[in-house]
């Protein structure tokens, strides 16, 4: 009877206990209102899972595609808990650091797995003036307040989890954030916490551009008109300008009509694994392309044809085990329409000593 009533007084003492509120990411974390935690929906936790620091390493090569480009790659991959490499598109990209960054808030440290969740993430549907004409400005851009950044992101995962797409844009603090800024702040926001364990108050984010597998068809028409209405703008102010600077006998020329092609960014190309990277056994090379339309890829090994592609992302499965332990290149050439070459890009790898069965002792 005794111990029972031990046990008793043990069970109520701990369940009056008042846990200490652990710091969110980079911002104290406000206590919630009474019965705020019971309202909102549980985020859909289905699916693989990724390592959190694969997340931390994923949200580094978007900010360098980002500092790079001015926009995100339509395919990147991830590394999964059981070590694999996965492929997943950028609107896969985004709700992965939307959950990411929702978690870390929430808990005070990065998660030690995040789940790529829900299986289909649809692309947003942008409205023209996602489509900046031209490279972004990294000088140029907006600065909201990061405690408002950080507050959208349970939202945004709720959204995400109960519509499996991607919100076209938000507003903070009056400032409207597009999708692709959205997706550029979570990155920064998992780069500053894991290297300088806090956070500015304000992030600062250019109006970068978004990935071409979000443009689609409907974007592209709106791009090029875009371009078309600039361009006659600019001819005729420029007209206007030779009009008055010169005279009769010395006609202003006339302008070569300039192609839509000419909205696209200047080529360029990013290749995983990185160079110089040490690779074995089986290896999925991939090439982020950007730049005008592409028409096929071909992939190159130590001067030997290895592989032509048409299909993005543009990849390979490069078998390294019978392979000579030491350095080997990788050449990438993109054509485009008429067989005319966009870039090409040559990368040197290390192929390492195969790796003994599991089992049985290293010599």
């Amino acid at each position: 009877m005794v111990r029972t009533l031990i046990a008793v007084l043990l069970l109520s003492l701990l369940a009056g206990w008042s846990w200490a509120q652990t710091p969110t990411l980079g911002v104290p974390a406000a206590p919630a209102a009474e019965g705020e935690a019971a309202a909102q929906p549980v985020p859909d936790l289905s699916g693989d899972s990724v390592p959190g620091e694969a997340v931390v390493e994923l949200a580094d090569f978007i900010c360098a595609y980002l500092n790079d480009s001015g926009t995100v790659p339509d395919w990147s991959q991830v590394r999964m808990v059981n070590g694999q490499l996965r492929r997943i598109s950028a609107a896969e990209v985004f709700a992965l650091l939307a959950r990411t960054v929702y978690l870390w808030d929430s808990t005070g440290e990065l998660p030690a797995t995040v789940p790529l969740a829900p299986k289909r993430v649809n692309p947003p549907q942008l409205d023209p003036e996602d489509i900046p004409l031209g490279p972004p400005d990294p000088a140029v851009g907006r600065e909201v307040p990061t405690a408002d950044f950080l507050a959208w992101c349970a939202e945004t995962v709720y959204w995400i989890d109960r519509l499996h797409t991607i919100p076209t844009a938000v507003w903070l603090d009056g400032e409207r954030l597009s999708a692709v800024e959205y997706l550029a702040g979570l990155a920064v926001c998992i780069q500053y916490a894991y290297y300088e364990g806090d956070l500015l108050d304000y992030l600062f984010l250019p109006r970068y551009a978004p990935p071409d597998s979000w443009v689609g068809a409907s974007g592209s028409a709106v791009r090029a008109a875009q371009y078309s209405a600039s361009s006659s703008q600019a001819e005729s102010q420029t007209r206007e300008i030779a009009a008055e600077e010169v005279s009769e006998e010395a006609p202003v020329p006339e302008r070569e009509p300039e192609t839509a092609e000419a909205a696209y960014p200047s080529p360029s190309l990013l290749l995983t694994p990185d160079l110089g990277a040490e690779v074995s056994g089986v290896v999925d090379v991939v090439g982020f392309y950007t730049g005008p339309p592409p028409d096929y890829v071909i992939f190159g090994v130590d001067g030997k044809t290895a592989a032509m592609t048409n299909r993005q992302p543009f990849s390979f499965r490069w078998d390294t085990s019978g392979l000579e332990p030491g350095k080997h290149t990788v050449r990438v050439r993109v054509y485009g329409k008429d067989d005319s070459l966009l870039i090409e890009q040559v990368s040197i790898y290390r192929v390492t000593a195969r790796i003994p069965a599991e089992g049985k002792a290293s010599e």
